[in-house]
C-alpha cells in the first residue's frame, strides 16, 4: 500500500508525507504504480502540480476539481480570469490561474513564467478545444481554419516543447481527444480532422518522449461549451433528434484523475483510451453518474 498522507514532510521507504489529507493507492512499492510518489520524491519534496489548459470550464473544470480533492495542486489556464478566479476562490492555497491565449508564443511563455518555484510540474493535461466552424469542411474560411488548428494541435505541440524542461522525471502528458478522430460526425469536418492529427501527435511523442508517459483519451460525449455549442447546431439542423446532454464532468474528471494518479504507466499510454471501455470503470466509476453515448445523437 502506498500512502499519501498529507499534513507533513517526510520520507522513508514506505511513505512520503505530504499535506491536506490521506489518498491511499493500492500497489507494490515500485515507481511504476505509484507514480505521483516518486514524482514528488525526484523533486526533492516540491508539491507535484498538473497543468490544466481549458481548466475554466468543461471538463478541464471537471479535472481540476477531481484532482484538487486529491490533493493534487493545479495550474488553471483559460481564456477567461472570471471562471478561472472561481476556482481558485474555492481552492485559495491549492490553485494558480494563468488567462492567456495558448495560440501564441506570447500566451505559451506566459505560462511557463507563471510555473510557481514551490512545485514541480508532474501532470500536463491538453484540454482546450474548440469544434468550430461547424458546417461541410469546404465552407470554412481560411482564417477560421487556422484558428481551429491553433488551438487543437499548434498550441499542444508548442506548450509541451516550452514546458518540457520544467516536466518531472515520469511526468505524464494527457491529450484530451475524441472519436471524430477516426469516426466523420456531420458539420464538424474541421474537428475531425484536427482530432485526427492530435491523435497522431500522441502516438509521435510516445516514440519521442520515452522518459514520461504519454496519454490519450476519448472522453465522450460531455457537458461542455464545445459540445453544446455543437448541440445547438445540430438541433436546429435535425430537429427531429434528441441532443440530450450525456455524461457530467465531475465523472469524466473521476476517469482523468484515477488514469493520472493510479493507472499504471502501460495502462496511461495504452492506444485511445476510451471512458466508455468497461475494463477500467473498476478502478473509478463505482457510484458515478455514466450515461452511454446515443448513436443516434453523435457527439464530439
Amino acid at each position: 500500500m502506498c500512502v499519501f498522507q498529507h499534513g507533513a514532510y517526510a520520507v522513508n521507504s514506505k511513505r512520503i508525507l505530504l499535506k491536506k489529507r490521506d489518498i491511499n493507492i493500492s500497489a507494490n512499492h515500485n515507481k511504476r504504480l505509484c507514480p505521483l510518489i516518486y514524482t514528488v520524491y525526484n523533486a526533492g519534496m516540491k508539491q507535484t502540480l498538473a497543468l490544466i489548459t481549458g481548466a475554466g470550464t468543461g471538463i478541464g473544470n471537471g479535472t481540476a476539481h477531481a484532482l484538487l480533492a486529491r490533493g493534487v495542486d493545479v495550474l488553471a489556464v483559460g481564456r477567461r480570469r472570471e471562471l478561472l478566479a472561481q476556482l481558485q476562490q474555492q481552492y485559495p492555497s491549492q490553485v494558480f490561474i494563468v488567462d492567456t491565449d495558448i495560440t501564441t508564443a506570447e500566451g505559451r511563455e506566459k505560462i511557463v513564467a507563471h510555473l510557481p518555484d514551490t512545485h514541480t510540474l508532474g501532470y500536463l493535461i491538453h484540454n482546450a478545444t474548440t469544434v468550430k466552424p461547424l458546417g461541410p469542411l469546404l465552407d470554412a474560411e481560411l482564417n477560421d481554419w487556422r484558428y481551429h488548428m491553433a488551438v487543437n494541435v499548434e498550441a499542444p505541440i508548442f506548450l509541451t516543447k516550452a514546458l518540457l524542461p520544467h516536466l518531472a522525471k515520469q511526468a505524464r502528458l494527457l491529450f484530451v481527444g475524441s472519436r471524430a478522430k477516426d469516426q466523420y460526425l456531420l458539420d464538424t469536418g474541421t474537428y475531425c480532422v484536427s482530432k485526427a492529427a492530435l491523435h497522431r501527435v500522441y502516438e509521435v511523442l510516445k516514440e519521442e518522449l520515452p522518459d514520461y508517459a504519454v496519454g490519450h483519451i476519448h472522453p465522450g460525449g460531455v457537458k461542455s461549451e464545445s459540445n453544446m455549442a455543437y448541440r445547438e447546431h445540430m438541433a436546429a439542423r435535425l430537429p427531429q433528434r434528441d441532443f440530450k446532454q450525456r455524461i457530467p464532468v465531475e465523472t469524466v474528471g473521476a476517469f482523468i484523475s484515477w488514469l493520472l494518479l493510479e493507472a499504471t504507466p502501460e495502462q496511461f499510454s495504452e492506444n485511445h483510451i476510451n471512458i466508455n471501455d468497461e475494463w477500467h470503470h473498476a478502478f473509478w466509476a463505482d457510484g458515478l453518474s455514466f450515461i452511454e453515448n446515443n448513436t443516434d445523437a453523435p457527439l464530439p
